[in-house]
């Protein structure tokens, strides 16, 4: 932990493209003396996650090595053109599903990797809205199943309100 440097500040979201991206975030912690004091600590964002970067330092270090998806990027990925590629904490192959065929159980065990799937591995979010593409209904329905299950990931549910909400 180190003190925040308050002239580097800013706010930026970004959504990220390597496996993972460290960056650094401020969070309030109390001293010995028991004071509220502001630290920065350092975090972990895996591909596809959309995070908040506070320090133009961190922000500049990604664009440099071409860390985040651009804004034309991310309109594809949300439009379905393209998807995301995996991610470090979930790689490898995943079953073929098919959501016509599944109730809302089998679509949460599928995102879970449980039940049916045990043993199958989490779909990361990529071949989530890959799987969804422009459904408005699966959008709904994974949406729901993503939130039950408290996996609640930006990286799936913002793409998929936009496909959701084209009904």
């Amino acid at each position: 932990m180190a003190d925040t440097d308050t002239k580097d500040k800013v706010e930026q979201e970004v959504t990220i493209r390597h496996g993972v991206f460290s960056y650094y975030a401020p969070e309030l912690t109390v001293t010995s003396a028991g004071e509220e004091k502001e630290v920065l600590v350092q975090k972990l964002a895996f591909n596809g996650e959309t995070v908040t970067l506070t320090r133009q330092s961190d922000i500049n270090r990604g664009e440099e090595h071409g860390a985040f998806y651009s804004e034309d990027e991310l309109e594809k990925l949300h439009l379905g053109k393209f998807a995301l590629t995996g991610t470090a904490q979930d790689a490898g192959e995943h079953p073929e599903v098919n959501l016509d065929e599944m109730d809302d159980e089998d679509i949460r065990d599928w995102l879970t990797g449980t039940g049916t799937f045990d043993g199958e591995g989490k779909p990361n979010a990529a071949t989530v809205v890959e799987t969804v593409g422009d459904d408005p209904d699966h959008a709904a329905a994974v949406i729901e199943a993503e939130k039950a299950t408290g996996l609640d990931r930006s990286s799936v549910i913002d793409p998929l309100t936009k496909v959701a909400e084209q009904e």
